[in-house]
């Protein structure tokens, strides 16, 4: 019998014979106690791992991004550089080419491909061949009724023609960083070449929403267009966005934009803002109507309550990557980032990418990239910035092993090593624990037989 077996069997008999002459102690019951409390911990850490995983953001749609709007950090993503048909949220970039190169007053005047180059079954406001309305009234059908018709008729007139007005979309998205993105038309319906991607239309969305009148147009809900020279009626108008109109009640909401197609299901972009903090929610391909209000909304409650900013400091940055990187770094001004809850600014590390000392001839720009520090992958990237690698530097001191943003020279064990410790001393301390139980039985034992032979021999 092994060691370990002797000592359970031990163990085991000496338990029997305790409940069988009563003697099972408190103090015994306290040790087994104090075992389980040692193990405790481990399962504590254990519910806040999982709390994470359990908190992360579920969707039903095909791809959707969450992003800050100040930085451009993405706080989530699912499959955004996917290229996806964007439907009527195309209209995001209508509506801000109208309001950069165009007066409201400016007057609209139909063409005949204006009003009959759409689906008549599509989304619309019955806009009649020469019938003139003003850019202003145009905008508001674009953005409440989501008026294909109204598109093209800004196309018109502030590209000259719709086909150069769908140039100027692409050159417009490629100015804001959409590389995934290519537009056909100017209202977002079905066409092959007529793509984008969820993390294109948070960029183009984020240089919308500084265009100036561009949230007052695509956050109405009712707006009346008096009769035209075609139409003796007033057209009344009223959203169906349900963060709008209040069918969805949501703190802070800045702008919306809906589209559907038969191709692209139910696309959604949103824009919140609370506690000085914008972000853009953007959801494409929801199955169902209700889907994409709800993917919309749980973004907007996981950014709202799982982070927190912080802001960082160029120069002691620029100064920690210099001493690791050895090289001369310019460009970097103070940032902020979001950063998860329970993360703080020791977590974060910073690396310059793919820069070696034969990289060619200095300056050249590089990407710096922000991660949390148990990160692995580019795409875990926080933060990314571009700068400026000026010079090699002369020194060849060792590279200091420092990837905080603190300045600090601690070294902070990661939480899976932490989990490790503490995993080690509380088996130590329960093999310590039944240990001592062991050999308190045993001692109390070894009493009860000399007092039993002590017993025996004055009976004698």
């Amino acid at each position: 019998m092994s060691k370990i077996n002797r000592l359970m069997h031990f163990y085991n008999k000496n338990i029997s014979y305790q409940r069988k002459n009563g003697i099972w102690r408190s103090r015994h019951v306290a040790i087994l106690i104090a075992c389980l409390i040692m193990l405790t911990p481990l399962k504590v850490i254990a519910a806040e791992e999982n709390l994470n995983v359990n908190e992360f953001p579920q969707l039903q749609s095909e791809t959707a991004v969450l992003m800050d709007a100040e930085t451009g950090q993405i706080l989530y993503q699912k499959e955004m550089n996917k290229k996806m048909y964007p439907a009527s949220i195309t209209k995001i970039v209508t509506g801000m080419l109208a309001l950069k190169n165009a007066q409201l007053t400016e007057t609209i005047t139909m063409s005949y491909d204006a009003v009959f180059s759409i689906d008549r079954d599509s989304s619309h406001i019955a806009l009649d061949v020469n019938e003139q309305i003003t850019l202003e009234q145009a905008l508001y059908a674009l953005t409440i009724e989501s008026a294909n018709d109204a598109a093209n008729g800004i196309a018109e007139l502030v590209g000259g023609s719709m086909e150069e007005f769908v140039d100027m979309m692409n050159q417009t998205a490629k100015d804001a960083g959409a590389i995934n993105t290519n537009f056909s038309n100017a209202h977002g319906l079905f066409d092959e070449n007529h793509y984008t991607t969820s993390y294109d239309m948070a960029k183009i969305t984020a240089e919308a929403i500084t265009v100036p009148g561009f949230t007052d147009f695509f956050s109405e809900t009712y707006y009346e267009i008096p009769p035209t020279n075609k139409q003796p009626d007033t057209r009344y108008i009223r959203s169906n966005n349900r963060l709008l109109n209040g069918d969805i009640p949501y703190e802070g909401i800045v702008m919306s934009k809906t589209g559907w197609t038969p191709e692209s299901q139910h696309t959604l972009v949103a824009v919140a803002e609370q506690n000085s903090t914008t972000l853009i929610a953007v959801v494409m391909k929801s199955p169902m109507a209700d889907q994409k209000w709800d993917d919309i909304v749980t973004l907007f409650d996981y950014g709202f309550t799982q982070f927190y900013r912080a802001d960082f400091s160029a120069a002691q940055l620029t100064q920690q990557l210099e001493t690791k990187e050895q090289k001369k770094i310019s460009g970097l001004s103070d940032f902020s980032l979001l950063l998860p809850e329970g993360t703080s600014s020791n977590d974060v590390k910073a690396h310059l990418d793919s820069v070696a000392d034969d990289m060619g001839k200095l300056p050249v720009e590089v990407s710096l990239c922000i991660q949390t520090a148990n990160a692995k992958n580019p795409e875990d990237d926080l933060f990314e910035t571009t700068v400026e690698v000026t010079s090699l530097s002369e020194k060849n001191n060792p590279i200091k092993d420092d990837n905080s943003l603190t300045g600090k020279n601690d070294s902070v064990p990661q939480s899976s090593n932490m989990r490790g410790i503490v995993a080690g001393i509380a088996a130590v301390s329960l093999i310590l624990l039944l240990f001592y139980v062991l050999a308190t039985y045993r001692r109390q034992q070894l009493r009860r037989r000399r007092k039993k032979r002590h017993t025996k021999r004055h009976d004698r």
